[in-house]
C-alpha cells in the first residue's frame, strides 16, 4: 500500500533569476486534517514575497501539508 500524503508549494517572483541563491522560508501548514489547504487565497504568498524582494532581502517560499 502506498500513500501519497506530502504536498508542497513553491513559490518566488517571476523576475527572479532561476540560478538566484536565496533564502527559502519554510511555513508547515496546520489544519489538524479537518480544514484549509496551502493553495487557498488566504495563504497566498505574493504580497509576502514582494514585501520581501521590495525590503532588498528576497526570498523563496515553501509550504508543505
Amino acid at each position: 500500500m502506498s500513500e501519497d500524503c506530502l504536498t508542497l508549494r513553491i513559490d518566488r517572483l517571476g523576475n527572479t533569476p532561476a540560478d538566484a541563491k536565496l533564502p527559502v522560508m519554510i511555513w508547515l501548514f496546520g489544519g489538524g486534517f479537518t480544514s484549509g489547504t496551502i493553495y487557498e487565497g488566504t495563504y497566498d504568498p505574493t504580497g509576502l514575497l514582494k514585501t520581501a524582494q521590495a525590503n532588498g532581502s528576497p526570498v523563496i517560499y515553501a509550504a508543505l501539508k
